[in-house]
């Protein structure tokens, strides 16, 4: 990975930042039929520390989309104006809209049933693509009202973890993350360990585009971004170390705390 000293990232953002974002950097994929919010709670237990993202599936003829509702909300805004956005707008848009910085994100093409996940390490991101998981869930008579809608109950072991999911009469085969292959829409799942929660705030119906930025990402692998991920969580000084110095050149201590992490996949 490289690495790269802090001030000059400060100073790249600053001069080339100004004219980075526009209209022209986001291709359209398709137009949603439905849209639904869902609140993910994280805990991480070596911390005990929670977290909680606002995101947003959309979910179209050609392709589904789950990335932060807020970056919806942005790009809606990017969208709507003929002119370039600068960083610092940018900025505010992101204070505005309650950006919690990067978040990975998934994009489903439905015809091939391919994925493709985006994360970063540091200050590099990437994706992997990989074919849509077949979860072998199991179906429960069980029923509870879950954002308004009739759900009902299935479990499923998947990739290290036992999942609790409600799904509702909405006759598609979506979820959060990479949570589906039910009957209908899966509107909240939750691990038996209560580290993950995804339930629905909010489901409506789709007229907005799914779009995506043009970013360069780096090929990846599943299993090896993963771990590239968990490494740089866990030991985040590293990325910077012998870079960042003191006025009078000598190297800064960087304090050695693990940054927040608890992967949904724990295999």
């Amino acid at each position: 990975m490289k690495k790269i000293n802090i001030p000059i990232i400060v100073f790249i953002f600053s001069i080339f930042g100004a004219n980075a974002i526009a209209q022209d950097n986001i291709l359209i994929l398709d137009r949603s039929n439905v849209e639904c919010i869902y609140s993910h709670t994280v805990f991480d237990p070596q911390l005990k520390e929670t977290q909680t993202y606002n995101m947003l599936l959309q979910v179209g003829d050609k392709y589904s989309k789950y990335a932060q509702y807020a970056n919806f909300r942005i790009d809606s805004v990017i969208m709507k104006t003929n002119e370039q956005i600068s960083f610092n707008a940018y900025r505010r848009l992101a204070k505005l809209y309650g950006n919690s910085g990067f978040v990975p994100w998934l994009m489903k093409n439905r015809l091939t049933q391919e994925l493709t996940v985006y994360d970063k390490v540091f200050i590099d991101t990437y994706y992997y693509n990989e074919p849509n998981p077949h979860i072998k869930w199991t179906l429960h008579k069980e029923t509870a009202i879950v954002c308004g809608y009739e759900c009902t109950k299935a479990s499923a072991d998947f990739r290290g973890r036992k999942w609790v999911a409600w799904y509702c009469n909405i006759p598609m085969s979506e979820g959060p993350w990479k949570f589906g292959g039910l009957p209908g829409l899966i509107l909240k799942v939750e691990d038996t360990m209560g580290e993950h929660k995804f339930e629905a705030i909010s489901v409506r119906k789709g007229r907005n585009d799914i779009s995506q930025e043009k970013i360069d990402y780096m090929k990846s692998s599943r299993i090896q971004l993963n771990k590239a991920v968990a490494d740089y969580k866990n030991e985040p000084w590293k990325s910077v170390q012998g870079f960042v110095r003191k006025p009078d050149g000598s190297p800064e201590d960087i304090p050695r705390r693990r940054l927040f992490h608890n992967p949904i996949e724990k295999e």
